[in-house]
């Protein structure tokens, strides 16, 4: 992928994706022991370069995984424990007087989710995110929520 779209000529037509993006590898796995236990887990690694300078493109962690094990009762309760992790990226430091190319931390991410179906068009739930109250970045300087609590009510047919 060329920033500056100095493209040769000789391109096919064909040709819709770019070489930066098109290393990518993505293995996913879903296991169902019964009905009521699920575990799902999947691990993207991806190399994504600016053909033109070689640097590794923005915000793109070479490693990224998550898991989660469900459980579920007949039909009433859920329960969904869930872990992200996600690799060292490289990112731009504006707050100077010029931009900085820097490393952005890993991070682990834990949340857990419990709903309770009341009637066919009545559910409580409650979310948990971030249960580590962990400090990341997604992009240089922005901020992110730590420990959150969410809890509601879903009413209607359509859920």
């Amino acid at each position: 992928y060329y920033l500056s779209g100095q493209y040769p000529n000789s391109m096919p037509r064909y040709y819709l994706t770019t070489a930066a993006l098109d290393c990518t590898g993505v293995a996913g796995v879903e296991l169902r022991f019964w009905r009521w236990l699920g575990v799902e887990a999947s691990y993207t690694r991806t190399k994504a370069r600016d053909m033109d300078s070689g640097l590794d493109l923005l915000r793109r962690p070479l490693d990224k995984f998550s898991a989660a094990l469900r459980l579920q009762s007949a039909g009433r309760a859920r329960l969904v424990l869930s872990a992200t992790h996600l690799g060292s990226r490289d990112d731009l430091d504006y707050s100077g007087w010029a931009t900085q190319r820097v490393k952005l931390e890993p991070f682990l991410l834990l949340g857990a989710s419990a709903s309770l179906t009341l009637r066919k068009d009545i559910e409580l739930f409650l979310r948990l995110d971030n249960i580590l109250d962990r400090k990341y970045e997604l992009v240089r300087g922005y901020g992110t929520a730590g420990f959150s609590v969410y809890a509601g009510v879903r009413i209607g047919s359509n859920k």
